[in-house]
């Protein structure tokens, strides 16, 4: 039984932590990558109504039986390092950005099936 208390407060502790942080990440925009095997260049904008873009909150969660590259690039192609996910993916990407556009360029490497969300806020004044 004591072995078992610690183990049940460290899951409550991390679940309390993970709706108190969804909360921050999941306000904004939600996209479904429903063809997971073919490459595709995603562009995430900013609202209308947002002015001075500073930052980007970048959540992407889902399954993939295969594995892919993702990369963030601005439209003149200046890109950053890419992150290989596979398995069950919980990538997130964010800070400073100062471009009303991001681009997402995923690249599946035998890629079967799977589903990917891609949730994003663009940080504004």
């Amino acid at each position: 039984m004591k072995r078992i208390f610690p183990f049940i407060f460290v899951v409550i502790v991390f679940l309390a932590v993970f709706f108190c942080l969804r909360f921050y990440f999941f306000r904004g925009d939600i996209l479904r990558l429903e063809k997971v095997d073919q490459k595709q260049i995603i562009t995430l904008t900013k609202h209308h109504t947002q002015q001075g873009v500073y930052g980007i909150d970048i959540l992407i969660t889902g399954y993939l039986k295969g594995s892919a590259t993702i990369q963030r690039a601005y439209e003149d192609k200046k890109m950053y390092a890419p992150s290989t996910v596979s398995g069950i993916v919980f990538l997130r990407f964010g800070g400073d950005w100062y471009n009303d556009k991001c681009l997402l360029i995923y690249e599946p490497i035998n890629v079967k099936s799977g589903n990917l969300q891609i949730k994003y806020n663009f940080r504004t004044m």
